[in-house]
């Protein structure tokens, strides 16, 4: 199975939370289309590897939107 979702068209994401999406997608991220492809063959059942991919594609999407916190320099 395979997922594509146009998250560099996406109105849903501001821009830092694209930035860190491209970053955390690595080779998932399409630089031509801004897509993000997400492959799944973990299980023979189509339809389990969907709802995997789909699992996949959220756990992403919300560790993009967590902004990390500014570090201050001590010492």
């Amino acid at each position: 199975v395979e997922l594509r979702w146009a998250a560099g068209a996406s109105a849903a994401l501001g821009e830092a939370a694209k930035g860190r999406l491209r970053r955390l997608a690595g080779q998932r991220w399409t630089a031509s289309s801004g897509e993000v492809v997400i492959r799944v063959e973990a299980t023979r059942s189509q339809a389990r590897n969907r709802e995997i991919a789909r699992e996949r594609l959220t756990e992403l999407v919300r560790a993009a939107l967590v902004a990390p916190k500014r570090r201050v320099r001590t010492g």
